[in-house]
């Protein structure tokens, strides 16, 4: 055991000393979601073809938190997957880099919108895949403003002008509006 200054040091060193094809990070106090879990994923990913398998997570206080069937780069903007319910082909680090270890909070987030940017495919998966223990650093207050200034950085450099305006309008009534009136 290698000590580390941080926790995204110390999921990146595990990074570096996995041998398999896959790694999944669990927090303190999270787990899977029941037995079939590795057996499920197993069956999904045996194909060969590399790509980030995700799925719900559980929690106590808030139930079954579910993500988009087919993401699209705007989901990145306000939101994330649960890392705790991804399976990450080890070849997507090798492709997009490891974790950025500056980043307090939010490097999980800014790693898969990276991925996302750069072509690592998604699937998802219709299952829990944990069960999540809330009550982490980042939702203090304190973790929240950490959190929010540093997805601010990473938002000037990965959404254009274009998206930092069109993305925020969809939330908005007029927004979907328009983008209901452009299909019919």
């Amino acid at each position: 055991q290698k000590n580390d200054k941080g926790i995204y040091e110390g999921m990146n060193q595990a990074i570096a000393e996995a041998k398999g094809k896959y790694l999944i990070f669990m927090n303190c106090g999270d787990l899977f979601y029941d037995n079939t879990v590795l057996e499920n994923a197993y069956e999904i990913l045996k194909d060969g073809e590399d790509r980030i398998l995700y799925g719900k997570r559980f929690s106590e206080d808030i139930g079954v938190v579910d993500y988009p069937v087919n993401l699209k780069k705007r989901h990145f903007y306000y939101s994330t997957i649960c890392h705790q319910a991804s399976f990450i082909p080890k070849s997507a680090f090798e492709k997009i880099g490891y974790y950025d270890e500056s980043l307090k909070i939010s490097s999980d987030w800014e790693f898969f919108l990276d991925a996302f940017i750069g072509g690592v495919k998604y699937e998802y998966c219709d299952k829990i895949i944990c069960s999540f223990l809330s009550g982490g650093v980042s939702e203090t207050e304190k973790g929240k403003k950490i959190s929010d200034a540093e997805r601010k950085l990473i938002k000037k450099t990965r959404f254009s002008t274009a998206e930092k305006i069109y993305i925020p309008l969809l939330n908005t009534k007029l927004g979907r509006f328009a983008v209901s009136a452009k299909r019919k």
